[in-house]
């Protein structure tokens, strides 16, 4: 399956199996690069996924006149 397939689960399932082998220190150089290249490319995914999901919600709160708090976008040091 290509990695633009992925729902955002998957992606960041694969995400953290990659920091894991980049974490290991286990990797020769060259699988080292390709797999820091896979995360990127993961990473990118799931913020274009999240950035797609809070267009939509910020959409239905306006729709919905709710309180603009709930639109507010997350820090990027932020947990959901």
């Amino acid at each position: 399956m290509e990695l633009s397939e992925l729902s955002f689960e998957d992606a960041l399932a694969r995400l953290e199996d990659v920091v894991g082998l980049l974490e290991s220190g286990e990797l020769p150089v060259e699988d080292l690069v390709s797999q820091f290249e896979q995360g990127t490319t993961l990473v990118q995914r799931c913020r274009m996924m999240l950035d797609t999901a809070q267009a939509r919600v910020s959409v239905l709160v306006r729709e919905l006149d709710l309180d603009p708090v709930i639109s507010a976008p997350l820090e990027d040091d932020e947990e959901i």
